[in-house]
């Protein structure tokens, strides 16, 4: 995410000098060998001194404590923000340490893949940019939310799929095989398995910072399912036929 926040900031140029800070080198050669920085540095301090404006690009558990790490090194007119799945924690730690130089975000946007070789730089391009405050777009279109409002929204759109689509790959695992499935499967096969091949240990950083939000509406989602199940075991077909109906007219925008 970071690397292609580069690409984009470089592309509509936006920036008079990228600096790339990460604790692995191999990360950092990746990004200068795709240009997606202009330098290189491993020394957080020294990354932050001279930044106009310093975005937070990491899972989204070791963001807050970044923020406290750098916070004595960051210019006093500096601007900053985030690019974390949950925004709760990091908000709270920002604006504690910030004030309302920190601007909290949340792009809509990423694939299944991480790290500087999966950067691109029309990532952000017509994606829903969830913000605090104002940004520079980019390409994308900012929404204004609270936390809780981001939280609860991005549990439902984002995160719980997530985990349906991990419990999907599980089932499938568990019950055929996913050799033999994979021999008989079509589109929507592939479409509930597609996110279940993202990182492990990304997601089970984002999925538990926002366990709150996404709780909540897993209960909804479990109830819905249940009404399904219901209706399935009905010897009615038109009570089945009722339910989907119902719930596809809700879908619609």
């Amino acid at each position: 995410m970071g690397g292609s926040l580069g690409l984009a900031l470089r592309e509509k140029g936006l920036a008079r000098e990228i600096i790339g800070y990460d604790p692995s080198q191999a990360n950092l050669d990746t990004a200068l060998s795709r240009n997606l920085i202009d330098t290189a540095m491993t020394d957080l301090h020294r990354a932050a001194a001279s930044a106009s404006l310093i975005v937070f690009a990491a899972p989204v558990s070791t963001i807050p404590p970044l923020m406290e790490a750098v916070a004595s090194s960051v210019p006093h007119n500096a601007l900053l923000t985030d690019l974390g799945s949950t925004k709760r924690e990091i908000t709270v730690q920002g604006e504690r340490l910030f004030g309302s130089r920190f601007v909290g975000g949340h792009p809509m946007a990423g694939a299944e893949e991480s790290g500087a070789s999966a950067a691109r730089p029309n990532l952000f391009q017509n994606a829903t940019w969830i913000l605090t405050s104002s940004t520079p777009r980019l390409g994308a279109k900012p929404v204004a939310m609270t936390v809780e409002e981001h939280d609860i929204a991005v549990g439902l759109v984002s995160h719980l799929p997530h985990l349906m689509s991990f419990a999907f790959a599980g089932t499938v695992r568990g019950t055929l095989g996913l050799e033999r499935a994979g021999q008989v499967s079509a589109g929507s096969y592939r479409d509930m398995m597609r996110v279940s091949v993202s990182a492990p240990a990304l997601w089970a950083d984002i999925l538990y910072t926002n366990r709150e939000a996404l709780l909540v509406v897993a209960e909804k989602y479990e109830a819905n399912l249940n009404t399904l199940r219901k209706a399935l075991e009905s010897p009615n077909k038109a009570e089945l036929l009722e339910v989907l109906k119902r719930f596809g007219e809700e879908r619609q925008p």
